[in-house]
């Protein structure tokens, strides 16, 4: 005598492989550009770098960030409205200020890493300079452990 099997319950969410995140196969991660090559361009890359490290991002670039920061802030108080118990914890200049200043931040520090990488006295001169400007305490840390680097 044969069974019949039963006839298997439709999910409601949509199948695995089309969900996007960490943790789908299908999740292409932004990739930023090595280290390896903004070494690679060596001494050509050193003005360019000194002047990101003193200066961090350019005004455009700034600018299209703080445009994407309150959209996205005005995103998530419409989102509080509908769901009272995830509260945004910051106003909106706070929301602004906070990743603007991670995003400079981290701008200034990756020029650093790099000029630390590319080594020679042209870069430990950029990052000496950069010391004579006013930069983050993170920043000024970075700073001064690749110029420890650079003299090794």
């Amino acid at each position: 005598m044969a069974t019949a099997e039963a006839p298997r319950r439709q999910s409601s969410r949509p199948p695995r492989h089309r969900q996007r995140g960490p943790r789908s196969r299908c999740y292409r991660p932004r990739r930023l550009p090595r280290l390896d090559a903004v070494k690679n361009l060596g001494s050509v890359a050193i003005p360019s770098l000194a002047a990101s490290l003193r200066e961090g991002p350019s005004p455009a670039s700034r600018e299209s960030l703080r445009r994407h920061l309150l959209e996205t802030y005005e995103e998530l108080k419409a989102y509080e409205e509908t769901h009272p118990k995830q509260k945004v914890a910051q106003s909106k200049m706070e929301f602004v200020n906070t990743y603007m200043e991670n995003y400079v931040a981290q701008y200034q520090i990756r020029a650093a890493q790099a000029l630390a990488a590319i080594g020679g006295p042209e870069a430990q001169k950029g990052l000496s300079d950069a010391l004579k400007v006013t930069l983050s305490d993170d920043v000024r840390i970075v700073v001064r452990e690749a110029l420890g680097r650079s003299k090794e």
